[in-house]
């Protein structure tokens, strides 16, 4: 029973999540600030430009590396059962 009432209550979570979503829009906002930016500042622009992409790359090798760790030492302590 508890399981179900688990289950129910994390799809009406995701349902009410889905649900409040409004559309962004990101890139073609981007180009143009780039080009509204003035000669010396563009360069700065790009570096953030630059920093955000890396940071997106490196988010989900971060994360896949902690979840790895992680199993790797619940094995080590004998957490997870044999198969």
């Amino acid at each position: 029973m508890r399981t179900t009432n688990r289950l129910r209550l994390g799809l009406l979570a995701g349902i009410l999540l889905l649900a409040s979503t409004t559309p962004a829009s990101a890139c073609p906002n981007c180009s143009r600030a780039l080009a509204d930016q003035q000669r010396g500042r563009a360069g700065d622009v790009a570096s953030g430009f630059s920093r955000s992409i890396l940071l997106m790359i490196a988010v989900p090798f971060t994360l896949f590396g902690i979840g790895t760790f992680a199993v790797v030492r619940a094995a080590r302590r004998g957490g997870i059962p044999q198969l």
